[in-house]
């Protein structure tokens, strides 16, 4: 929370500019005060000519609030209308299980990849919400014919192959995790 910690962080940046070639672009910067000073007018380094903001904003897609609270009730209240929406458009086709399956995997899920990569991993409500927006679509709005669990399991164990959301997200964030460990150790 001072100009010394500011500048050396602006220092970090010109350094990977200088490394990468990605330069920031101060005119699309903007610094949100967090913490103990949530909602400070205070301006740090005034000859950056940084955005100082004190509500929230958005970067690439992804809305912040100063306190980070309702990260997912934000960025994702949108997205499951799309989803319903998107799942409600394939209902009226008949479908098998593993169209649906396939439907859910390829066009829905597809909707929530940003924010499963750029956000902490999501609270328990939004997985259960989830699954039960994906199993109302497989089972038409009735009760669930097959246990979930066995849903979940390979063609060869009886499944269909139905994604496990909490499995999905770690195994998106291990994958980013080694791609930067690899590029780290070369």
């Amino acid at each position: 929370g001072s100009e010394g910690s500011l500048n050396a962080a602006m220092d970090t940046l010109r350094t990977f500019y200088e490394m990468s070639g990605l330069k920031i672009n101060l005119d699309k910067t903007k610094a949100i005060w967090i913490g103990a000073k949530i909602g400070s007018k205070d301006i740090l380094c005034k000859n950056l000519e940084i955005n100082w903001e004190s509500t929230e904003f958005e970067v690439l897609g992804i809305k912040f609030t100063p306190g980070l609270n309702d990260l997912w009730v934000i960025n994702t209240r949108k997205r499951l209308e799309n989803i319903n929406r998107l799942l409600s458009t394939w209902r009226k086709r008949s479908l098998t299980l593993i169209g649906k399956v396939t439907v859910i995997k390829t066009l829905a899920l597809s909707n929530l990849v940003h924010i499963f990569n750029t956000l902490p991993n999501p609270p328990e409500i939004f997985i259960t919400s989830l699954e039960k927006i994906f199993f109302k679509f497989i089972w038409n709005d009735k009760i669930d014919k097959i246990k979930r669990i066995n849903m979940k399991k390979d063609y060869v164990e009886g499944g269909l192959r139905m994604t496990d959301i909490k499995s999905f997200i770690n195994a998106m964030k291990l994958s980013m995790l080694r791609k930067y460990l690899r590029k780290n150790t070369i």
